[in-house]
This record gives C-alpha cells, structure tokens and sequence, in this order.
C-alpha cells in the first residue's frame, strides 16, 4: 500500500509538507550537525526546540504532563456537561412538554454553536493566548450549566446548548494544537490518543452519573453539580494552566537535516536536490543573541499573553484559514471526523426512546448504565491508537531510511472500520428485534472504539500533513464536523420515524464505509496531494 522504498525524485523533495527525517542512522553525526535527538535513541526532535526556556518544547516533563493532564480534565468536564442530557430525554419531554424532534433541535442547535466556537476560538487564541480562551470556555460551561439546572423549560434548554455549544469550541479545537505545542512530532499520537479517551471518559461517564442525579436527587440538580464541577476546574486551571503559545518556525527541511538522509540512504543528497523555491521560508527556531531568563509563576499565570501573539489582521486570522478547505485530507477528515461524531448523536438521542420503551422498560438510571458500554469502547480504542499508533509510525519510519510519512498512520484504520460498521448493526437491529440488551450495548461499545480510534488517527494524520498549518486545518474540520452533526441530529428522528430501525441501520453502515474507506485514497496518493498543496502552504 505505501512504497517505503520511495523512488529518489520524491526522496529529494524536501519541501513537500508533512515529510520529515526524524531517524538519524549515525547518531554520532546527528550530535555533530547540531541538531538534538530524544536522549539515548536515534529519534531526531522535530520540531526543533529552541534555546529560550520558556519555549514549551523546553519544559521538564513533569510541566508538560501537568499542562496535558489540566486540558484533560477541562476536555472530559466540558464534554461531559455536553452529553449529560441522554438518559433524561423522556422525562424532559415530559416535563418542558415538547416532541423527541424539538429536543433534537435544541441538541442540532447545540452543535452549530460547537462549530462556531471552533471558528472563533483559533484567532482569539493566536492573538491573546490559549489561556484566557480555555478560562474563559469553562465559564461559558459554568452559566450553561447553571440555565440547565434553574430552570425547568425548553426557552432554559436552548440557551443552555447556546452557551454549552460556546464553551465546548475552545476544548474541540485548541486542545489538539496546544498537544503540539508541547509535544514532539514522534509523540503527538500518543497524546491525542489520550485526548481522546478524556473526551470519551466525559461523553460517556456523564449520562451514567445523571441517571443517578436523576433519580437520587432530580432532573435539575445534573446542571447544578456540572457548574459546581466547573467551578473547580476554573479555580484549577487559573492556577495551574500555562500559556503554550510560541511562535516557532519548522526547520525539518534545513540542511542538517539533508545531510542526515544522505547519511541513512547511503545516497549523496546535496541541498540544491530539495525544492529550493520554499527554503528562504523555513528558519531555525533557535534564539540567536542573547538568552531570555526562565518566566516566574507569575509572569506564565498571566491571564493575557501577548509576546508571542500573532501580528497577523483579524482578516488572516478569521478568512485565510478556510483556505485549508481546499486540502483534499482536510475534506475527507472533515466528513470523517463528522460521521463519527453522528454515532454520538444517535446513541444521545436515541437510547432513552430505545430502552425505556417494551421490551426493556428501562429506568433513568438503567439507561444511564448503558453508556458504560461507550466507556469501555472509548477506552480501548484509545488504547488502540495509543500503544500502536506512534509505535507503527515510528517503525515504518526506520523501513524508510528515517524518512516520516503521514500516511503511515492509516495502516491502522480497517480494523476500526469494520468495528464501525458491525456496532452499527448490532445497536439498531438489536433494539428493533428486541434481543437481549447486551447487545445493542455491546454494539454502542464497538462504534465507540471506532470514534475514538478514527477520529484520532484522522485528525493526526492531517495535523502531522500540514504542521505549520495545524491551527487552521483543526478549525475548518471541526466546524464542519459539528455541522455535519448538526444537520444529522436535525434529521434524525424524522428518518427513523420515516425509513425504520432496519433500513436506518444499513444507510448508516454504507455510509460508514464509504467515507471511512477513502483512507485508502490517501494510502495510495497522499504523499501526491500534499505535493500538489505545497504551492498553498507555503504560499
């Protein structure tokens, strides 16, 4: 599927996007080139860290990882205060005395304000920072919740997925660009795969604990302990959270780095046999002069960052992104990211009808214990994506003499396909031909893996294609992400009610398929594509 031995025309092209040498064969001569490699390993960091201390790519590992794990905890809290509504839907129903469809259009509404968010989210970032975004998304979770929880009425409802939909922007799309910032290219799968797990442990723990809320408590009470949860979190992440945002250059086309694939392909590569027209844009990252001193506490709990903020117009900020829309991995991530995220709206507003209805007559709470089957399948999806997915990248990388390729990554994608389209099956016909609830649970865990996995390899696979770029391509994706699932949540009961449980199922298993299939397009000429985009990116 990936020609490893890549013929030496393309070898030669440096400036092709998303092509790195991140194995040095010679170590030794790696040390003498300048360049810096994970300690005791031939793996070269890309990016180049800098001299500056305060560069994040320079933090101690336990600052990443308490850095990482805060954005963690925000990302499982904000999707949890998302998704907590499920089990409670024939009761809202009930109560705000509306149809299952105008429930679903408050949700619909809940994700068109998502993909506004991630639209918004991306500029303030770069020109303010990440922290005073994040802060002020959990505060936005914190009044969301408390519309939700004071009162009882479909007017309460709709604003509180207006501002829900607000506050979950930043955590959808800054979290994956703030992994980037800290993390090296050789480890950023990892990372999102954990990512990933967080946003599903708070998708699926949510409706669990708000069955329980329900019944032990009542209805109101789920938003008014998800604001007490956020208050917290705020109080944290005012505390702990740093500013990651540095500017930085990718240097991983320069001549240090030509020389080591000459070294590892026993070839003589010069310089001059890159893409020259794109080298005067690339610059190293390292400070020159003097050394700035490490920030105190204080000076990084700034609640403004301005010193590596972008100087960019709001133009270039809100505008130029969409450009990316034109990168054929950025529209198929899209639908990609999209579909997956559809499975989570069907099973949201679909279980409550399913299982408090013959033959299961299932409580709130019961209903509630279902998502712990989209737990155990967001946990080991990720755990799929975690141990193998940088692992195998990593290997295929050594295959071809140091040369890393995006698309290694997608090797890993059938296996979760077929997951998909079987946890499809066995959740719709399950409940339609009434067999035991095992199994339509059992299938919401197996469509779970795969929104987990996909998702994660999807989305780094175009972060890792276009690095200088992957603030703008994580936005185009997740709105439309969310607007695809908007558009699905719209419709969804009208086309169950319309087709039926069975032909629903197969629609949504060829569709599965279809979309998520495409990987194989990009198997085969992916590296082609970014090289055709190249007179984009580094326009």
């Amino acid at each position: 599927m990936f020609n490893l031995e890549l013929d030496k025309t393309v070898k030669n092209d440096y400036a092709i996007p998303g092509t790195a040498v991140i194995i040095g064969k010679d170590v030794d001569e790696v040390d003498q080139l300048g360049l810096l490699r994970k300690k005791g390993t031939d793996i070269i960091l890309d990016p180049q860290p800098s001299s500056d201390p305060n560069d994040p790519l320079n933090w101690s590992m336990p600052r990443k990882l308490l850095h990482f794990f805060l954005l963690c905890f925000i990302a499982a809290t904000v999707a949890a205060a998302s998704a907590f509504n499920g089990p409670l839907y024939t009761e809202m129903a009930l109560v705000y005395g509306v149809s299952y469809s105008e429930l679903n259009t408050a949700t619909a509404i809940q994700f068109l304000f998502v993909a506004i968010g991630c639209y918004f989210s991306q500029p303030l970032a770069n020109k303010f920072g990440r922290r005073p975004v994040y802060l002020v998304s959990v505060m936005l979770s914190i009044i969301a919740s408390l519309c939700f929880g004071l009162k009882l009425t479909q007017g309460a409802n709709y604003a509180y997925s207006i501002l829900n939909g607000l506050s979950v922007g930043p955590v959808d799309s800054l979290v994956e660009v703030s992994i980037c910032d800290v993390f090296f290219l050789h480890e950023q799968g990892s990372y999102l795969a954990i990512y990933a797990l967080a946003l599903g442990i708070g998708t699926a723990l949510a409706p669990l604990i708000a069955g329980y809320i329900d019944v032990g408590q009542d209805m109101s009470w789920c938003g008014k302990w998800t604001s007490i949860t956020c208050g917290v979190l705020f109080v944290a992440m005012f505390l702990f959270s740093e500013e990651s945002l540095y500017h930085r250059e990718n240097i991983s086309k320069t001549s240090e780095f030509i020389a080591v694939l000459g070294s590892n392909t026993g070839e003589n590569v010069s310089e001059s046999s890159s893409n020259d027209k794109h080298k005067e844009m690339v610059e190293v990252s390292r400070v020159t002069g003097s050394i700035p001193p490490a920030k105190s506490y204080f000076q990084r709990m700034k609640l403004i960052s301005t010193d590596q903020a972008t100087s960019s117009s709001w133009y270039e900020l809100l505008i130029v992104p969409m450009y990316t829309a034109r990168y054929p991995s950025v529209i198929w991530a899209s639908i990609t990211y999209g579909i997956q995220i559809c499975w989570l709206s069907y099973y949201s507003t679909t279980s409550s009808e399913f299982y408090m209805s013959p033959p299961y007559n299932f409580s709130g709470s019961a209903v509630g214990l279902t998502s712990l089957g989209m737990l155990a399948g967001y946990v080991c999806g990720c755990s799929y994506s975690f141990f193998l997915s940088d692992w195998f990248q990593l290997k295929a990388t050594r295959m071809n003499n140091g040369i890393f390729e995006p698309e290694f990554r997608l090797l890993l994608m059938p296996f979760p396909i077929l997951v998909n389209m079987a946890g499809l099956f066995m959740y719709g016909l399950g409940v339609y031909y009434g067999l035991h609830w095992s199994v339509s649970v059992i299938g919401i865990g197996f469509f779970s893996f795969s929104m987990a996995s996909i998702s994660s390899l999807s989305i780094t696979y175009v972060l890792q294609s276009y690095p200088k770029q992957a603030s703008q391509t994580i936005t185009v994706i997740l709105v439309a992400r969310n607007l695809i699932a908007m558009v699905f949540t719209f419709i969804t009961q009208d086309w169950l009610e319309g087709v039926g449980m069975v032909n629903m199922s197969i629609m949504l298993v060829v569709f599965c398929a279809f979309f998520n299939f495409l990987f194989l397009v990009f198997s085969f000429w992916g590296k082609k594509m970014r090289k055709w985009t190249t007179k984009w990116y580094f326009r």
